[in-house]
This record gives structure tokens, sequence and C-alpha cells, in this order.
């Protein structure tokens, strides 16, 4: 994952080298697709296979830990940055596509459209190889946003109304709980955001992630908090301090407190680890 530049619009084939339990702080947009192989890694606590033919969503904002991958993993990726990325979120407004990839990052695509996404992966690298670095630029840019729109349309499409029963419905809560925390966990540190925002009181969605999941939401938080520092820590060379201010943080000395609770080290310590 390391290999893939997200300050730029790139795309591309490549086999990824990275040792498993690695975080990787997404800045951007990155669609893979996989050639060989098979991987996994874990976004909000939940571990997801890739194998050939899968198609992996991630966005700006998250963490995910690399895990164990085969030798022969190869993987076609389209990359979009930061700032592109919200022009996506201001085009396409409906919560059913955000709500299904923040969900299921891994797609498995229908037969009946493998073929045209295949041909739309090797479109874009052929336009970063063989056009200048602004055109492929403009051109992959605007090739991602009618994926995208292809893929609203498509989903929107084929919604079905259905009966919701008091246990799929709290387990909703709880999805929609982490599609919250995968956008809003670097600027929004409260429960109280959170509930709000799902029309419940703290207390019930405390209630309810202990009973599904056996941590508090506060846990979850910080535990989404870490491995952002982390991840940070480990590919760039910000201070401790910078940081912090970009995870929206007044109080760096209580995130570090944090950081120390979860790792048993401090952040600078888990730095220097890395170089050993």
């Amino acid at each position: 994952m390391k290999l893939i530049n997200q300050t730029t619009i790139s795309s591309g084939e490549y086999m990824p080298d990275f040792a498993p339990g690695t975080p990787f702080l997404i800045e951007g947009c990155i669609i893979l697709q996989c050639l060989s192989g098979q991987a996994s890694f874990v976004f909000d606590f939940k571990q997801y296979e890739i194998r050939p033919g899968d198609v992996v969503f991630l966005f700006n904002g998250m963490v995910i830990e690399l895990g164990r991958r085969s030798d022969d993993f190869s993987v076609r990726y389209v990359s979009v940055t930061n700032e592109r990325v919200h022009e996506l979120y201001l085009r396409i407004t409906s919560l059913n596509l955000w709500d299904e990839l923040y969900l299921s990052p891994v797609q498995k695509i229908k037969d009946s459209y493998k073929e045209p996404f295949d041909r739309w992966m090797q479109q874009c690298i052929l336009v970063g190889n063989i056009c200048r670095k602004q055109t492929a630029d403009s051109i992959i840019a605007n090739s991602v946003l009618s994926l995208f729109m292809v893929m609203e349309d498509i989903i929107n499409r084929n919604e079905e109304d259905v009966a919701v029963t008091d246990y799929s419905s709290k387990w909703k809560l709880l999805g929609d709980f982490y599609v919250l925390l995968s956008r809003h966990y670097m600027a929004r540190h409260n429960v109280s955001f959170y509930a709000e925002s799902l029309s419940i009181t703290s207390d019930y969605l405390s209630v309810l992630m202990r009973e599904h999941i056996g941590k508090t939401p506060k846990e979850i938080i910080d535990e989404k908090l870490v491995l952002a520092m982390k991840a940070l820590l480990e590919s760039t060379s910000l201070s401790v301090k910078s940081i912090t201010d970009r995870l929206h943080y007044e109080d760096s000395s209580h995130l570090c407190k944090v950081f120390r609770r979860h790792t048993g080290m401090s952040p600078g310590q888990y730095r220097k680890s890395l170089l050993k």
C-alpha cells in the first residue's frame, strides 16, 4: 500500500510489500482490483479478505490495518487526491452508496459488470501511461466521478424495501455508527455527537455497543484515533504536536496518554521502535 503516492492522481499495477499489522491512513480515494493471490485487512475492527476479482474502495480518513498476503498478491489501482474526493462527496449526494461502501469496502462485482469494470480500470491505466500529467489527472478524476455516478444509479435503482425487525434495526444503528465514525473521527471525539446523529441517547448507544461489540463507544473512538496516530507516526515525519493538531485534539497530553494506554509506549517511543 505504501507504494501508492496519495499526494497525486495515479493508476497502475503493482505487488504490494508490507508487514502484517501495519496501519495505513487513506488520504484520498483508492480503488483496488485484485488480479492474483490473496490478502486481508482490518477496518473498523472487522477483517476483510481480498481475492482475485474483488474490488476494494478506500476513502479519505479510513485507517486500515494491513494483514497477511500471499507472495503472488497483485492489484490494479486508481488513486485520486483528497481534493478530488471532496468533489465526489459534493456530486454524489445519495447516502445509499456511501453507506454501502463504508460498510462493505470489499465488493464482489456481478458477472454482468466485470468486463465493463475491467475495461474502466485498463482505460485509467492507459491514460496515466500515455497522456501528459495534467491531462491524465483530469481524465482519471472525471472517470472516477463517472464510475461513482453509475454505481449510485445502480444502487438506488435496485434498492428494495425490506421489513426491519428489532434485531436488525439495532445492527443497522451499529452500522450507521461505524459509517459516521469513519467520516468524522478525526474531528469528532465525543460520543454525544454520534448519538445525536443517530437520534438516540448516548446511554442507549453505549448499551448497544456493549451488548453487541463488547466495548463502549468511547473505547472504539479512542482505538480509531490510536490507529490513525500509528499510521501517521509510521508514514510521515510530522511531529507529535502536528499529528494531534491534525486529529483536532486540543489537549495533546491527553491523546498521548490514550496512546500509551493502548500501546504501552509514548508516540515518540513508538516512532523510535519502528527504526529497529
